[in-house]
C-alpha cells in the first residue's frame, strides 16, 4: 500500500451527535492516554453506520472513531470521554504485565470500573472488505491519518512502535484488527506510515465538518442509517 503513503489525500471527519452516546461513556474520561487501540468491524462489506447502530442499540460498546469504506471518519465518542472498546473478561499476560493497574488478573465484571484499559486508551474501528480484514485504499489512508492525528493531538508522549496496538493485545479471544493479526509485518509497516504522517502533520489533512445526528430507520430485516 505504498501508493497510499505517497499519494495521501485529505479526508473528512464528521462529528456524530446522539443522545444515547452519553450513556456509552457513562460520564467517565480517559485519565492518561497510554495507547491507541485499532479494531475492525468483523463485518465484511458493511458500512460503519450499521456498526454504529449495533453499538448503540445492541452491545453498548463504543469507539472514539469509526473509519468507513469510503475513507470518511466519524467521531463517535469525543475524546477524552471514555469509550468502552477494549475491556475483556480475562486479559492476556502481556496486557496484565504492561498495564497491571488496568488489566488485573481477576474477571473485570467483579472489579470497579476504574480498573479497565478503556480508561487509558483511545479506540478506532474500521470497516473491512473481506474475512481477513483487508481495507479499501481510502479506508487504510484514513486509518493512517486518524492514528497520526490522535497521537499528535492527544498522545504527545506515545511511542508509536509500542503504543499503537491492536484489540488482540488485550484478549486472546479476538483476532482484532484481523488483517494486522494475520499479517504482523503489515502492522509494522502501518506504524511506520503513521510516524511519517506525524512528521509532516497539518490540520488540513483532516477537515472537520459540522456536527450531525443519526437517523436510524428499521424496515423489517433492513436497517437504514443516515446523517441528519
Amino acid at each position: 500500500m505504498d501508493e497510499v503513503l505517497y499519494n495521501l489525500k485529505p479526508t473528512k471527519l464528521i462529528k456524530i451527535v446522539n443522545e444515547q452516546l452519553d450513556t456509552l461513556h457513562a460520564g467517565r474520561d480517559v485519565v492518561d492516554l497510554k495507547a491507541i487501540v485499532n479494531h475492525w468491524t468483523a463485518a465484511p462489506g458493511q458500512s460503519a453506520f450499521i456498526t454504529m447502530h449495533y453499538c448503540i442499540f445492541v452491545t453498548g460498546n463504543a469507539y472514539h472513531y469509526f473509519v468507513d469504506r469510503d475513507g470518511m471518519i466519524y467521531e463517535f465518542i469525543k475524546y477524552p470521554h471514555r469509550a468502552n472498546h477494549c475491556g475483556a473478561n480475562v486479559y492476556t499476560t502481556k496486557a496484565r504485565e504492561r498495564f497491571p493497574r488496568y488489566c488485573p488478573p481477576t474477571d473485570h465484571r467483579i472489579i470497579p470500573h476504574n480498573n479497565t484499559p478503556n480508561n487509558i486508551t483511545l479506540g478506532i474501528c474500521t470497516a473491512v472488505e473481506d474475512e481477513e480484514g483487508r481495507m479499501t485504499p481510502e479506508c487504510y489512508n484514513s486509518l493512517v491519518l486518524i492514528n497520526a492525528r490522535s497521537a499528535v493531538k492527544y498522545g504527545k508522549d506515545l511511542n508509536i512502535d509500542d503504543d499503537i496496538i491492536l484489540h488482540s493485545f488485550f484478549t486472546d479471544k479476538k483476532q482484532c484488527h484481523k488483517y494486522f493479526v494475520l499479517f504482523p509485518e503489515e502492522f509494522i509497516a502501518f506504524k511506520q506510515r503513521v510516524k511519517y504522517i506525524m512528521s509532516i502533520y497539518k490540520d488540513s489533512m483532516i477537515d472537520e465538518v459540522e456536527e450531525y445526528g443519526i437517523r436510524i430507520e428499521e424496515n423489517g430485516s433492513n436497517t437504514q442509517v443516515s446523517l441528519v
